[in-house]
């Protein structure tokens, strides 16, 4: 055990990342229970973790995890936080294999309206997913891991500054594909994003997506899809047979917080006051994605054989080089591979279905324990 200031430390590992680790604590004098995240200086810059204190000091919110002491040492940092005993949401929705809607409805209006308060601070947090939601004693959610969150400025009048975002941050599965396109984003909007593949997931019991660029098929077919008038939430689920299982309310939520095209994505406003949140008799209209989208890639279309077509050029402006993956789809719509097509098609898809693993924001070697 490792005393530091008046917190004790045990080995009761929580938690870990490719820069530190999370354990265990309690305040000595009362022995209430703390979480300590400990920090190498030699894997993380000083100048990050104070960043990341500040942005904590700034987000004080009963849906985010507290920061209540920050203790630099030469060679260490000891974040003191607030400790949630049921541990992370991921692991509820693992245990349960999924979520059911009214469950999953009190988690997410937390996290939408912790959001909603990080957003009016200026803090897009660019690493939302289910392992960064924890659980407190009372199953509250409690957003944590702010080591890639962005603070925005403001200026004198108060009004925020609002920059293109460049890094290319977060976990590859919960990632937007402006993100992964490299060619800058809103950090808000790809909160938002975040958050949908979050529900997503919590409700089916699996990702919609490997990660949202030309390497998954899936964005590929789903980014067609919308361009047609889709449902996004309908077509994942129809690449592995199945109908969609999610209410109506809640399949539209998810298609308007995953809207390829960002200007066109909600907005946590439109989410908190969804029909799927608020009721229908309580909530705003959202306007469907497809049909705010449609409007941005028409210009790219081009009649062939009596139905549109749409040109490479508009996947790549979502983030998608889609050339060889569409030409491996076209091959599976050839009518001369109608007999093989179903059997070929409904194999490859069930093993190629994302499963709910954790998600790391960064890689790096095994950690050895910050503790020694």
């Amino acid at each position: 055990m490792l005393v530091v200031g008046e917190y004790s430390v045990d080995a009761i590992e929580l938690g870990a990342g490719g820069y530190g680790a999370v354990y265990k604590g309690k305040e000595t004098a009362t022995g209430k229970p703390v979480a300590v995240k400990v920090l190498s200086h030699g894997r993380m810059r000083v100048a990050a973790i104070q960043h990341e204190v500040k942005l904590m000091q700034n987000a004080r919110h009963k849906h985010v995890i507290e920061l209540y002491v920050h203790i630099q040492q030469e060679d260490k940092s000891f974040l003191v936080m607030e400790l949630a005993e049921h541990g992370e949401l991921f692991s509820r929705v693992i245990d349960k294999g999924n979520l059911d809607e009214p469950e999953a409805k009190v988690y997410f209006a937390q996290i939408m309206g912790a959001l909603d308060f990080l957003h009016g601070r200026g803090i897009a947090h660019r690493d939302l997913k289910l392992e960064n939601v924890l659980l407190d004693a009372q199953d509250n959610c409690k957003i944590c891991d702010f080591g890639l969150a962005h603070q925005y400025d403001f200026d004198a009048s108060g009004k925020m500054i609002k920059t293109t975002l460049r890094d290319i941050c977060g976990s590859k599965s919960y990632a937007a594909p402006e993100v992964l396109a490299g060619r800058g984003y809103d950090g808000f909007a790809t909160d938002v994003w975040s958050c949908g593949i979050c529900l997503f997931a919590m409700l089916a019991g699996f990702f919609p997506l490997d990660g949202a660029n030309a390497s998954d098929w899936r964005f590929t077919r789903v980014v067609q899809a919308v361009a047609d008038r889709k449902s996004l939430t309908h077509t994942i689920f129809s690449f592995y047979q199945r109908p969609c299982v999610l209410s109506d309310e809640a399949a539209a939520l998810i298609d308007a917080m995953m809207s390829v095209y960002p200007q066109s994505r909600a907005s946590v406003a439109d989410v908190l006051h969804s029909a799927w949140l608020c009721g229908r008799d309580k909530c705003a209209p959202l306007v469907a994605p497809a049909q705010r989208y449609l409007k941005e890639i028409q210009g790219n279309a081009y009649e062939a054989d009596g139905a549109p077509q749409y040109r490479h050029a508009y996947f790549l402006e979502a983030g998608a080089n889609t050339l060889g993956l569409q030409m491996s789809m076209d091959i599976l719509e050839d009518e001369s591979f109608a007999p093989v097509a179903p059997v070929y098609r409904t194999a490859q898809l069930m093993a190629d279905m994302p499963p709910l693993t954790r998600q790391r924001a960064r890689t790096g070697s095994a950690l050895t324990s910050l503790l020694q």
